[in-house]
């Protein structure tokens, strides 16, 4: 996942990237990036916000991020509920099975049409 897109699913989690990142020797690089978000969106600042972040760091962040996606039965990921028999998803399950350009685009634009996820108790 780009820093960016990390930055972008857990912005309406106050400073739970900074606290996960304080948490671990391995992550004070992020600690010190992050802390300067907002420089470096206003500078475009693409070597640091197109950079990949460390798997083990955004499965950290995102299993601590408290909203959860819908998946419909007509393979929409969405970030509401439309249909009673739509499945919740965690944000860190979604990113597992869809990406985090795919969650990223559903936090920006509320739904994104999925290929159809055919994981052992998902599939609709």
């Amino acid at each position: 996942m780009k820093f960016w897109q990390l930055s972008s699913i857990a912005d309406s989690e106050g400073d739970l990237i900074l606290r996960i990142a304080a948490s671990c020797p391995l992550w004070k690089k992020y600690e010190c990036l992050f802390s300067n978000i907002v420089e470096l969106v206003e500078t475009q600042n693409r070597e640091i916000l197109d950079s990949i972040v460390d798997n083990d760091f955004v499965i950290a962040v995102l299993e601590k991020v408290e909203r959860n996606l819908y998946l419909s039965a007509d393979n929409w990921l969405r970030s509401w509920k439309f249909h009673i028999a739509d499945k919740e998803i965690s944000i860190l399950d979604s990113y597992k099975f869809f990406g985090g350009e795919v969650v990223e685009n559903v936090i920006e634009h509320g739904s994104v049409k999925v290929t159809p996820c055919r994981i052992v108790g998902l599939y609709l």
